[in-house]
């Protein structure tokens, strides 16, 4: 049996200062796969946690709706 190992790359944010329905101590945090392929993105807040997964594709994709004015 082969157990590879590795080390991913994650980013994190207080969300206060970019949402004004957040509490102070709430965050984001987006940890890359380690196939670099997509990311695992994690929103505590102090009521609700909440966790998804997107490849780099859906994430452009949601970027393009999140703009869309049609």
């Amino acid at each position: 049996m082969k157990i590879d190992t590795c080390t991913r790359r994650a980013l994190f944010s207080e969300l206060k200062s970019y949402c004004h329905h957040a509490e102070q101590g709430d965050y984001m945090e987006v940890t890359e796969w380690n196939n670099d392929e997509g990311c695992d993105i994690t929103i505590h807040r102090a009521r609700s946690n909440e966790r998804f997964s997107l490849t780099h594709s859906e994430l452009d994709l949601l970027t393009i709706m999140m703009k869309w004015r049609g």
